[in-house]
């Protein structure tokens, strides 16, 4: 399995799963406290890449860098590392404070926090590296995984000489909150298989009603009854677009017809 193939399944299993009361904000499913364990060597494979989170363009990367990526902190952090840790070979971690530009007053806080770098001594082993990286909050299946590009080429980046000689055991992923939201969801249903997909579908209706309705909502409004008020929402109709780029269009069918076996109003 590679590092896309894991993001899937792990992001479907995390929204699939039976909660007694499971929370909203307005359609969105909110996940309070959670933890992804990322093995390191697939963290880096590549196959994540920005279409499958629906961008084109560098563009999504050079705003994640404008609000996140501090050359100079990031530069500090490497210096440590090296002296305290990779020189002398022993414990030691450093922590990358991952602010740079003020998001202003109308947004909240960044998503991402920072990111914690360990150098850990096995007696007569190998050496290993474990990351951790600390968030507010992230949406996704879309934002997160431009995230991870992001991390990949950018804020990682610098260390990956020292990744190579000392490997990644696992980046690990703390969040204080996920949200999921309906509208965004079929960006990721290009990189599926339909059986896959279907049985997803067919999961999260038994364990939470309520997020399938929503979802069935914004597949009948792409691809069963599309409008004029959905094709004026920018996001659902950049979405829409982005997601028709790859999908075949077989596979439009089959969730065409899904949906209305299951879209109530």
């Amino acid at each position: 399995m590679n590092f896309l193939e894991w993001t899937l399944a792990q992001t479907w299993d995390m929204f699939t799963q039976k909660h007694t009361n499971p929370m909203y904000v307005g359609s969105r499913r909110l996940i309070h406290d959670y933890k992804w364990k990322i093995p390191g060597g697939m963290f880096f494979d590549g196959t994540v890449e920005m279409k499958h989170a629906g961008y084109d363009g560098p563009g999504k990367i050079s705003n994640l860098s404008r609000f996140y990526y501090n050359a100079e902190e990031t530069q500090r952090a490497l210096d440590v590392y090296k002296a305290k840790a990779i020189s002398k070979r022993k414990h030691a971690s450093i922590g990358i404070t991952t602010k740079n530009n003020d998001k202003g007053e109308a947004r909240q806080d960044h998503c991402i926090q920072s990111v914690v770098i360990g150098h850990y001594p096995v007696p007569r082993g190998q050496h290993y590296t474990e990351v951790d990286i600390f968030y507010r909050g992230t949406e996704m299946p879309r934002k997160f995984m431009a995230d991870l590009v992001w991390f990949r080429q950018i804020q990682l980046a610098p260390f990956q000489e020292i990744f190579e000689k000392y490997p990644i055991h696992n980046v690990t992923l703390h969040f204080s909150a996920v949200t999921m939201h309906p509208m965004f969801m079929p960006v990721i249903f290009p990189w599926m298989k339909w059986n896959h997909l279907r049985g997803w579908m067919t999961m999260l209706k038994q364990n939470d009603p309520r997020l399938f309705k929503y979802l069935m909502g914004w597949l009948h409004r792409y691809w069963v009854d599309y409008d004029d008020s959905t094709h004026r929402y920018m996001q659902a109709r950049n979405t829409k677009i982005q997601v028709e780029k790859h999908i075949s269009p077989g596979m439009i069918k089959r969730i065409k017809r899904y949906t209305e076996r299951n879209y109530t109003k």
